[in-house]
């Protein structure tokens, strides 16, 4: 009989296999709760209480994690006779943002087989577990695909020996779907810029038939809602080898009485430099984000009607992300400038003062 020993090494990957499976099974179970309840809250058009029995708290027929799907929740102590009068607030009944403006990038990446799926994950794999998930899957995403992107796993399974990378960005997930809030909105940051020797990606970017589908349903809904839109192409040091997409997309737009802002090389414009402010050929770093918003924010102020009325509670949060982003601000083009290719977001300990 043989015995077979082993070592630390083999011994720590056994544990971290394990400790992963576990990780898998809770999440595949606040999934499947999930996915439940929004099955089960399918036919629902409004939610509501309901008073079932005198001097019992009423019973609602939706439940909580149903609710976090639209950010909204209960409020208080549900063991309470207390009762919180609540109003719909939805597209449908006017609480729209003042511009809704609409980046193109994913309406225009290119099909080749090799990149479309990296393409699909860039947004497919941060819609939770609902309904609209499984429909975007079976709509969007090649047949041949699909169970990757229903079971993660299978695409991410060899992720166990990179456990010290991707833990970090569950965790910071998992705090800002707990307490339904990120100071920066989820975003990251990387502290770089270019060199001035940088050659940029060249992409034959085009519109597709099945995407230009997919841009007059955008355009169609929003028309439908009355929501003023603008469609954006933001500065980008990526080259195509056919300019005329943008104007394409510019025709099917504004057959819908919507224009499109191509800033895709406006960089004279707008005041940016070409290596300073970027990290790589599709994304600005700190520096040039500072510099891109105000300039966006004045044109949208001199050409649209920016007025609304917000709840204390949101320009209370808006305040506040304002403030720590302020705060942030200087490290980070310091950082960049230095070119330290530091990865950099809300929880990074450098900002921990400040949260």
């Amino acid at each position: 009989m043989k015995v077979h020993i082993f070592g630390k090494k083999q011994v720590l990957y056994v544990v971290l296999a394990i400790i992963l499976l576990c990780i898998g099974m809770v999440c595949a179970l606040r999934a499947v709760n999930r996915l439940g309840a929004a099955e089960a809250a399918a036919g629902i058009t409004d939610w509501g209480l309901s008073f079932q029995s005198e001097g019992a708290p009423p019973v609602a027929n939706a439940s909580q994690e149903y609710l976090r799907n639209f950010d909204a929740l209960y409020v208080g102590d549900t063991n309470k006779k207390e009762i919180y009068i609540t109003f719909d607030a939805g597209f449908e009944n006017g609480n729209i943002q003042a511009v809704m403006d609409g980046d193109i990038d994913g309406f225009i990446n290119d099909e080749n087989p090799e990149t479309l799926e990296a393409n699909l994950r860039k947004w497919i794999d941060n819609i939770p577990w609902s309904r609209n998930r499984l429909e975007t899957i079976r709509t969007c995403v090649p047949r041949e695909l699909q169970t990757s992107f229903y079971f993660n796993i299978a695409k991410y399974h060899a992720n166990w020996y990179q456990v010290g990378k991707w833990v970090p960005v569950q965790r910071r997930l998992h705090i800002m779907d707990e307490t339904g809030c990120s100071l920066t909105k989820g975003v990251e940051t990387v502290c770089k810029s270019l060199s001035a020797d940088f050659e940029p990606d060249v992409r034959p970017l085009t519109l597709s038939a099945a995407n230009e589908q997919y841009l007059r349903a955008f355009c169609a809904q929003a028309q439908s809602l009355g929501v003023q839109t603008l469609f954006l192409r933001t500065p980008h040091r990526t080259q195509t080898t056919d300019p005329g997409v943008f104007d394409d997309v510019a025709a099917v737009v504004g057959e819908y009485g919507y224009d499109l802002l191509d800033l895709h090389d406006a960089f004279d414009t707008i005041g940016l430099d070409r290596c300073a402010d970027f990290i790589d050929s599709d994304h600005l770093n700190t520096a040039g984000m500072e510099i891109f918003t105000a300039w966006l924010g004045q044109y949208l102020t001199a050409h649209y009607d920016l007025t609304g009325t917000y709840s204390a509670e949101l320009t209370a949060m808006w305040d506040r992300c304002a403030a720590f982003v302020t705060q942030t601000l200087p490290l980070c083009k310091e950082l960049a400038a230095a070119n330290t290719e530091q990865n950099l977001n809300e929880f990074s300990p450098q900002f921990a003062a400040w949260r």
